[in-house]
């Protein structure tokens, strides 16, 4: 490998870790993060050691891995009986959360929009707990799919740069 390719694998590769963590903390893209470091490295050697079939075929699995922040949550709280009220107010308060406590925000937003809409439509604790509990659920489930899809996708690049004839 010659110099400018060690200097872009390093970016590369510093721009997975940071997506990767970026998974955890949710004010940072992270899963995206990681498609931009394999895009980068993908893109400046030609798609020579990430094929295009491959770049395709992992840059679809992210969609489908960030996507989940969007319905899981939604679904797991809808799964425990949630009324429209809670959802509208768990999107809300996830998207407030998010500007107002970067990093936790998000996550206790969405679970205090989710109790506080669900108490406000049904007036019981007991299930708006549960729903709200169905939601933080459904965000740790789209986390770990995110997490193992971005550790997929962080080995098959590993995997192919070590593979590559030099």
């Amino acid at each position: 490998m010659i110099m400018n390719e060690v200097l872009l694998l390093g970016v590369a590769l510093i721009l997975m870790i940071i997506g990767w963590l970026g998974i955890l903390i949710p004010i940072i893209p992270g899963i995206f993060v990681i498609w931009i470091g394999l895009g980068l490295y993908a893109w400046q050697t030609n798609f020579e050691v990430i094929g295009i079939p491959l770049f395709v075929l992992l840059s679809l699995l992210i969609v489908f891995a960030a996507s989940t922040d969007l319905w899981l949550p939604l679904f797991g709280a809808k799964k425990s009986g949630a009324a429209k009220r809670a959802l509208l107010f768990g999107t809300i308060g996830a998207i407030a959360g998010s500007f107002i406590v970067p990093i936790i925000g998000t996550i206790v937003g969405l679970a205090l929009g989710m109790l506080l809409g669900e108490y406000h439509k049904r007036r019981d604790w007991d299930t708006a707990v549960k729903v709200s509990w169905g939601g933080v659920k459904g965000w740790g489930i789209a986390t770990a799919i995110q997490l193992v899809s971005g550790t997929l996708v962080i080995i098959v690049f590993i995997w192919q740069v070590l593979t590559i004839p030099l």
